[in-house]
């Protein structure tokens, strides 16, 4: 007679449900790099085909300045080197011994007088002196100037209003020193 009581249970094959995990993940592993590689193939080819517009007939639309000769060869540069910036007729800003600009703005906010200066020339600092007249009465304040982008500005001016009680037409004269260079910007404002 056989004795069934002493005899171990068959082990379970463990192997092979890991062989079968692994392989499922291999083949998915492999057709993710196989889809990713045929997407970026066809943005690729997607990219070669489309016309693009011409970086000169884009700056013609934009600006009225034509470009010189020499200047065209550089726009036209589509091998994917850098281009120099197209220079336009005119006098650099930065070159002259003047500071010029522009009042942008002159607007009465919540009681206040909000005076808004763009300078033509980058500065790296200075001040800008507000003085506004009418007639006998006048107003003075400072702010300092600063660089922007590729030009510069004051700090702006907030003026309250009961400062200019009695006047409506006030002429305004900004003063800008920056180094060696000065000017002066001029406008008017009505409150």
């Amino acid at each position: 007679m056989v004795n069934t009581l002493n005899k171990k249970p068959k082990p379970r094959n463990n192997n092979r449900l890991g062989i079968i995990i692994g392989c499922a993940i291999g083949i998915c592993l492999i057709g993710g790099i196989i889809a990713a590689i045929f997407l970026s193939n066809k943005s690729n080819d997607e990219t070669k085909t489309e016309p693009s517009a011409s970086p000169v007939a884009t700056a013609e639309i934009n600006n009225t300045a034509t470009a010189t000769p020499e200047q065209a060869v550089v726009d036209n540069n589509t091998d994917g080197d850098k281009k120099t910036p197209t220079k336009y007729e005119g006098e650099d800003p930065n070159a002259s011994a003047t500071l010029t600009g522009s009042i942008t703005s002159t607007e009465v906010v919540d009681g206040t007088l909000r005076i808004y200066v763009n300078i033509d020339q980058y500065l790296s600092g200075g001040t800008c002196t507000l003085t506004m007249k009418s007639g006998s009465l006048s107003y003075t304040d400072t702010a300092k100037l600063f660089a922007d982008v590729s030009t510069s500005s004051c700090e702006g001016f907030a003026v309250p209003v009961s400062e200019l009680s009695g006047g409506k037409n006030w002429s305004i004269s900004i003063d800008l020193v920056s180094g060696d260079k000065s000017g002066v910007i001029t406008g008017e404002a009505s409150i």
